[in-house]
Parts: structure tokens; sequence; C-alpha cells
């Protein structure tokens, strides 16, 4: 291959020059997409036709902008599409030839999986592997098959190709994909690997190609699939004439299917259509020195022809904070700050994280608080409740009796009807069908029992004509219009017609029921045309790594990057070991992960990249795997050998920023005496045209009381148990402001505890009573009929009834000891040190060697081995019951039967340890004594009930002043 530097002087001549195959390596912000945007130009202006190939919906707009600029004309000889379109086209011009009875309609994601789990539902499982059986129902199972069909097509693997790795596992595939096969020809449908497929095999006919493009042009090859790589040359094959432009260090697909060798064999791949060239875009004019420097340190591999940087200085920080929270509200302040102060637009500031649910939800909140333009990662539009009252309409007719009323109640309680509680229990328990309930006892509730007695609507019409039926039929639903403060329900029911309507297109049969199952077993959201939730142009984009891929901004944030997180290492080999499906995966689990920490590397190399001025990576210890662990790509960032002394900005008083941050500052410069008294008079004036400046109305400023005395709280004698002294070694602030203040709210999972432990005392009593070891599992779920009040569990009692079950059910049938009860709920007490400890022991039972105390737990999550051995219940325990009981006591256990599907999870207490649990008995006891209520920050703090009044929280800080 013939190699040539181009220097951005270069351009013009390079540009013109598009003979033979040409490779087009680049740097981050080199110029590739440009560079391609303007060959076709010049080829346009020539009069050749030139075809642009990109990735996404979203390049194929960015590559017309810039052609459009380029041309300043009407855009003559140039198509730009995307590989699936292009397929999609061929496919549709050479069906019969390619075996097809029609035209086959696409399926999306979740009709793949869709169309994939109903073929594994009827199955013969004689065909499959015994460990694969019990799984062919499974949704879980039926997205790994449809994954790996998927991959299966783009990396060109047949069912004889899979066959002949002779894997046990991957027995049943090579005919289930021959199944698969003649399912899709038969329904007239095909999935996008197929659609890739088929179209390569097309061309593959030199007759297909008669009006082919005269040149090819393909952007960012480094992501291309085995099959994409041959389709890209089956098109070229007559002409020869393509250029592809990449940058392998960019590869960050690999989890898709992409093959980065795919740039290495360019060369061989094209050799026959003359000597390829490959062309060195040298210089960057995005990414300054600093950047790319810092960059390059994570990519660990040095190039073989650097990117020279962008003029001008650029930053590389980093900082680290105790809680997400914290590290949330810091970068929309800063990202605020600079929007502010030093006028940057929103638009040029981006936020990036590894993955969108950890991190970005709790950025969108505290930009919202801020009212920080932005385009929520969370939202769905099937989440919006205008959209829910209609999946909430469909369930109501569907044939699940309890998700019927459940979906009748949210009807009832919500904005179309708006009952009341008691109103909804009244009608629960009345012994009429619901459509007579409806037309009885609910004003204008007819119209809803017309729907309930006729549900054509949503089981015969197709789900576009469903919905319209819904609006003309159901008068409620007229309030979205009448109603002026609506305007997002508008907009929502407006994008959902939308999309059934397109959704009709490729499914003209299915109706609202396909499409409330659709949303409720798949990971589904169409994205609308017509935006369902406006954002304005000038936005903070908050995005996932992956999706900075070809982004340019200002100022770029990588977020939440804590070891664990990224890179994420975590072993993904599914049960059929994606990992190896194509030819050339590396079979070693240790080449595996290092190609896997490699992807990463470059994945935090393109999001730092995104930046023309600065890069901020930020940390949290509490949300880590490994708290108190920023990602191994910090230190690598700065050039330092750790980030030991990474922490938090400098905490220096800074200047106001909005309306109500002046407005704190005036208020805390008029009550510091420190302060300068013209300084102080100056602020009083101030707050007293607050109503004039946008600070506020000062006779609406709320007092803020000064922090009062944590003493006085507690009472001599100190009587403790160790629940107690377990939520105060957890944190004292919290202990104080639940146990000692009744800061607290009672929840459905503590009365579902106090229900199991009612149950499980009378069973068990009687057991003990009749001298049985213990109790039936059928004495226990009669006890639950007896005993459970729906009242107190409010409309999902049905659901909290099963949970209850479950548990006792689970408890029974896999009940862990052969001990036999000797008691139930026995109160033991014992005196350390002048406190009086004491508590009550769910059950004692007696064993071969002694007794055993047993407290038992409904929670789903157990602590680890360490934290049973040492713990202070357990402790507790063993020692009072040593000292109360008259024969021997050997041991203590938790029991947790909801915590793993099989078994109940028992944990022990070390007896050795029985010492050091005893003494932080006794100086937790010294701490309540002497009512020390200092918080300890950790992860337990992310989702504290009484943040609020926590003085190391933000939102704590605000109610008290030092």
């Amino acid at each position: 291959m013939i190699t040539r530097a181009v220097d951005p002087g270069d351009w013009p001549d390079v540009v013109a020059d598009a003979v033979g195959p040409q490779l087009v390596l680049g740097g981050p912000g080199t110029g590739k997409t440009e560079f391609l945007v303007r060959r076709a130009a010049a080829l346009a202006a020539e009069g050749r036709s030139v075809l642009l190939l990109v990735f996404s919906r979203r390049d194929v707009e960015d590559a017309l902008a810039r052609l459009r600029r380029v041309l300043e004309g009407p855009l003559r000889g140039v198509e730009v599409t995307t590989f699936h379109s292009l397929g999609l086209r061929i496919v549709e011009r050479h069906a019969r030839r390619l075996g097809w009875a029609g035209v086959p309609r696409v399926l999306s994601a979740p009709e793949h999986a869709a169309f994939v789990r109903r073929l594994l539902a009827r199955e013969d499982p004689r065909r499959w592997p015994v460990s694969h059986r019990g799984l062919l129902t499974s949704p879980t199972f039926a997205d790994e098959i449809a994954d790996f069909v998927l991959r299966a097509r783009e990396g060109l693997l047949t069912a004889d190709d899979i066959a002949a790795r002779e894997r046990p596992d991957w027995r049943a595939l090579p005919g289930f994909l021959e199944r698969y096969d003649r399912a899709l020809r038969a329904e007239l449908r095909i999935d996008y690997g197929t659609l890739l497929a088929d179209a390569a095999t097309a061309l593959a006919d030199p007759a297909a190609r008669t009006d082919g493009p005269e040149v090819v042009l393909v952007d960012e090859y480094q992501d291309t699939t085995p099959v994409q790589v041959a389709l890209v040359r089956h098109l070229v094959a007559d002409r020869g004439d393509v250029t592809v432009a990449a940058d392998p260090d960019q590869a960050i697909y690999g989890f898709r299917g992409s093959d980065p060798g795919g740039v290495a064999r360019f060369g061989a791949d094209h050799a026959h259509l003359g000597t390829p060239r490959v062309l060195h875009l040298t210089t960057s004019f995005r990414v300054p020195a600093e950047i790319l420097a810092a960059a390059r340190r994570i990519l660990g591999t040095p190039r073989p022809t650097p990117t020279r940087p962008a003029a001008g200085a650029g930053t590389v920080e980093a900082h680290r904070f105790d809680r997400t929270t914290e590290e949330a509200d810091w970068i929309a302040r800063e990202l605020q700050r600079l929007h502010l102060e030093h006028r940057v637009p929103y638009r040029e500031m981006a936020v990036f994280a590894r993955s969108k649910r950890r991190f970005l939800p709790e950025l969108s909140r505290a930009l919202e608080r801020r009212g920080i333009p932005h385009r929520r990662p969370d939202a769905r539009l099937v989440d919006q409740p205008a959209v829910r009252v209609v999946l909430d309409l469909v369930a109501a007719v569907g044939d699940d009796p309890a998700a019927r009323e459940g979906a009748l109640r949210r009807l009832l309680l919500g904005s179309l009807f708006g009952l009341g509680l008691g109103a909804v229990r009244e009608l629960v328990a009345l012994d009429l069908p619901w459509p007579e309930r409806l037309r009885l006892h609910v004003p204008d509730g007819g119209p809803l029992a017309d729907l309930l007695e006729d549900p054509s609507w949503a089981v015969k019409l197709p789900a576009a004509e469903g919905l319209w039926y819904l609006w003309t039929h159901l008068p409620q639903l007229a309030r979205i219009v009448e109603d002026p403060s609506r305007a997002a329900d508008r907009a929502a029911w407006g994008s959902l017609a939308q999309v059934l309507a397109r959704w009709n297109e490729r499914n003209p049969e299915a109706t609202l029921v396909d499409h409330l199952r659709l949303v409720e077993t798949e990971d589904y959201e169409a994205s609308p045309l017509l935006a369902y939730r406006p954002v304005p142009d000038d936005h903070v984009t908050i995005a996932t790594l992956h999706e900075a891929k070809g982004r340019s901004f200002r100022i770029v944030f990588v977020a939440d990057a804590v070891e664990g997180v990224l890179p994420d290492l975590r072993p993904r080999a599914s049960l059929l070991d994606a990992a190896m499906r194509s030819r050339d995966a590396p079979e070693d689990a240790a080449a595996v992960r290092r190609l896997r920490l490699d992807e990463e590397r470059r994945l935090a190399y393109t999001a730092a990249t995104r930046a023309a001025r600065r890069v901020v990576w930020t940390a949290s210890a509490a949300a880590a795997p490994h708290p108190g662990r920023p990602s191994r790509f910090l230190p690598l960032a700065l050039d330092v050998p750790s980030t030991r002394d990474l922490g938090p900005p400098p905490s220096g008083r800074r200047p106001p920023i909005t309306r109500r941050e002046f407005g704190v500052e005036l208020r805390r410069i008029a009550a510091d005496p420190a302060e300068p008294p013209p300084r102080r008079l100056a602020a009083v004036e101030l707050l007293a045209a607050g109503a004039e400046l946008g600070i506020g109305d000062p006779a609406r400023i709320p007092g803020v009381r000064r922090r009062g005395p944590d003493r006085g709280i507690v009472a001599p004698p100190l009587r403790l148990s160790p629940s107690q002294a377990e939520a105060y070694a957890t944190c004292p602030r919290r202990y104080v402001l639940e146990r000692r203040l009744g800061v607290r709210r009672d929840t459905l999972h503590a009365a579902l505890g106090i229900l199991v432990h009612e149950i499980l005392e009378a069973v068990e009593h009687d057991a003990f009573a009749r001298g049985d070891p213990k109790g039936t599992r059928e004495e226990a779920l009669a006890e639950l009929d007896r005993r459970f009040d729906p009242g107190a569990f409010g409309i999902f009692a049905e659901a909290w009834r099963r949970r209850a079950r479950e548990l006792l059910d689970r408890l029974y049938r896999h009940w862990p000891s052969e001990g036999r009860v000797v008691a139930v709920e026995r109160s033991l007490a014992a005196e350390l040190d002048g406190v009086t400890w004491g508590g009550r022991a769910d059950r004692i039972e007696r064993r071969e060697a002694g007794l055993v105390v047993v407290d038992l737990k409904t929670s789903t999550r157990p602590p680890t081995l360490e934290e049973a051995a040492a713990s202070i219940q357990l402790g507790f325990y063993l020692w009072a019951a040593r000292r109360t009981l008259d024969e021997p006591v050997v041991g203590a256990e938790l029991w947790y039967p909801a915590a793993a599907p099989d078994r109940v999870v028992v944990r022990s207490l070390d007896e050795g340890r029985l010492d050091e649990i005893l003494d932080r008995m006794r100086r937790i006891a010294a701490g309540i004594a002497e009512e020390d209520w200092r918080p300890t920050p950790g992860t337990h703090c992310r989702h504290c009930p009484v943040a609020v009044a926590c003085p190391a929280r933000p939102e704590g800080r605000a109610l008290s002043t030092p």
C-alpha cells in the first residue's frame, strides 16, 4: 500500500483524487467525516454519482448538513444513507431472486426478540441440550438466542460454520437457524442481520450491480461488521473507487459485532482494484495538546503516526466526591457557572457516563433543580402519564384478572375520574361485574363500561385505529385538550399516535393488546418523530460514553469514573458465550479480558477527545462497586502515580451565580456579625427590595433556626437493643432521628416483616405445644390467609400477599435446620457495664450440640459472611441467651428465606469474635449516652430517608446554620 501524510494545506489536491481504493486514517478531530463530505461534493461537481454510507440517522443528518454547506445548492449526484437503509432497498429490489415470496418487512429489535421467543416456545425440547430445555420459555434465553442470530448473520457465520465448532452447548443452534430462516420467509419478516447478509448475497451477482454508484465513501469504517465489509466489497467490485475513513483507536462497538480488523484487511480486500492508498490526516482541528496527551496515556498503545494537536490550550482535571449527589450537584453548578460567567452556550458542554442508568438520572435531577435545559436520559414515551392511561385501558380488557383490577383501580384513582381511595375500595368490594359497578356507582362511568364490554377496539382493530376509537368514545380524554396545563400530555398523546401509526405500517394487523404486550415484555421504546418532551436548541448533552462518538464540544465532563464501572470488566459471557462467535475471537478467558480492557480504553479515549478546551473527570467514593477507588484511568489522565490525594474542588466561598444564591448570600452577610456594618446594612437594603430584584419577597422568606443542642434526647436509665446498636453503628444521625425522635415512615416492607413474624410465632408456638420440631407449610399459609389485611397494604395488597406467600412457602420447603423448637419470640435481657440490653429472639431451637438462637429476616439482601460473623445482633443473642437459659447455647444464626429462589440463605456468628462484639456494644452505648449524633457518610446515604435533616448532605445543610 502507498502511504501519504496529509496536512491541512494538502486537502484541496488530495480531496479531488478519488481513484482506486483509499483508506483515510486520522485521530480525533482530524476531519475524517469532513474529508469524505468534501470529496463527495467534489465528485458530484464533476457529475459522478456518489454513495456515502454512515451508521445512523443522526450521521445522515450531519453529513447532509455539511454537504449543503459545501455545495450551496441542490444535492445532485450524492446519496447519503445508512447500511440498513441501503440493505433494505437492495432486498426489496431482489427479493424474489433471494428466495422471498414477496418483499419482507423488517423486524425491530423488540419485535425480533418476540419472534424468537414465539419460535422457541414451540420448539421440541429433545432437539436441545438437557441444560437448555428448561429455558426455552425464558425471555432472557430468547434474548440471548436473538442476539446470537444477529451476530451470526453480521459475522457471516452459517449453520455449517456453527456446527463445525463442535461445541456441545451449540448443538441445537444450526438446526434452529434453519427453522428460524424458514419461519422468516413463511411470515415475510426479516431481521437486520439477515437484511444485510441477503443484500450482500444479492450484490455478489454482477447483474445486480449494473446501476450502482460510481464512487463509494464509508465513514467510521472501524465500526463495520464482516457483513458490512462484504457489502462494500461487492458494491465497488466493478468500478473500484472506494474511500473509507477510520480511526482504529475509536473502535468501541465490539459488543455489537463490529470487527476493527476490517481496517487492517482493507488493503488485502481491495488489492484487486488497484494499489490501495493510505492517507494519514496529520492534524486535529479540535483537540489541544494537553487533552490529546491525557487521552493517549489512557489509550496506552502509541500510534505509528501520532496526530498533531490543535492550536490553543486545554486543561484536564479530576475531582473525587464523597457521594453521588455531591458529584451531580457540583457538575450542575459548574455548568451553570460556565454558562452565566463565561458565556459558554449549553450546547457546547456535555456530560458523559459509562452507564445511562447509574449516574445520569441523578445528574438530570440536579440539572432540573437549576433549570438547566437538557434531554432526560431516563424518559420514555411509555412512562408518560397520558400514555400510561392508554396502557391501563388496554390492560383493563386483558386476560389477567389481577392485572385487569389493578388497571381499573389506577384509572379510577387517576386524572380521568379522580375517585378517592375509599370510594375505589367500596367499588372493589361490590359483588357485581365491573361494567355494572361503573354504570351504577361512578359518575360518567358509562363510556368506560362500554369499552370493557366490547373490547374489539383493543383486540381486533389495528393499534392506531384503536387509539382513535378511545379518543372518540371516552369523553374524559377531552380534558387533555381542554386543560391548558396539560401540554406535556398532549405532546405525549401525539407522539404515541405517530408511534402506533408507524408500527402498523410494519405490522398492519397488530393491535393495542399486541403493543401492550410488547412494551411490557421488552425493553421497547420507539423513537417518535414528534417530540413529547421539547428541549431548547441550547441544551446540555448528557449521554453515555458510547453516544459521545462523533460529537464535538468545548467542555466535557466524564462522570461516575469509578473502578468497576469504567472500565467495565464484568464477565459478560452468556450461556451461549457471545464472545466466541466470530471466527477470529480468542478462546482464552485472559485474552478476552485484555480485549475488553483495550475497548474500554478506546471508549474513554473517544469520550475525552470530544472536548476542545477542557475535560473534567469526576468520581464518587460511595458510588463505586469498590468504594473509595476512582477509575484506573484517572491517574493516567492526570499523569500522576495515584489518585490517593484526589478530592473535591476547593471549597472556598464561591460568588453567587443565580438569584437564589444571591439571596442566600445576602442573608448570610446580614446575619454575620463578622462582616463590616456597611456591608451588612447594604445586604439588608437589598433584601428589603428583594421582590423588585427577583430574589424573593422578604415577607415570604422563611426563618432559619440555628442548629439546636444535640443533648437532652436520651434520658437515664439507658436501655438499648441490638437493632438500635446496629442502626447507630451505621449512622448516629439517622439513628437519633429515626429511633429517638420518631422521624420515619412505616413502610410496607416493615408491615410485611411484622406480618411474617406474627405468623411464624403462631405456627411455631403450636408446633412446640404439640411437641413437633417445627410447624408446616400448610399451617403457615392458612395462618397467612387468616391474618392478611388488604387495607394495610393499599392498592398493591395482592402483590404483597403473593410476596408473603412465596416467602413462607420457600421457608418451609427449604427449612435449613433439623433442630426442634423450644421457644419463639423469647425475650432476652442482660446488663453490660450498667446498660440494660434487651431483645426478642424469633426462634430458639435445640440441636445435637446445644441451643441455637435464630433471627429470621424478610429482606432480600443478606449480609456478607464477614458481616454476619461479627453481627452485633447475633452476638447479643448468644451472650444474653447464655446468661438467661439453663442449657448450653452454642450458636446464633440469621435466616433469609427471601434472598434466594431455591434455598434459605443462612448466616452464622463467629463465636470467637464475641469479645470484639461486646467491646463494640460498649462503645456504642457510650456514644449514645454522650449523645454523639455526628453523621457517618457512606454508601447507605444514597437512599437515606432523613437526608433533609442531615448536615452532611447538601439538602440538609440548608435547614440549619452553624
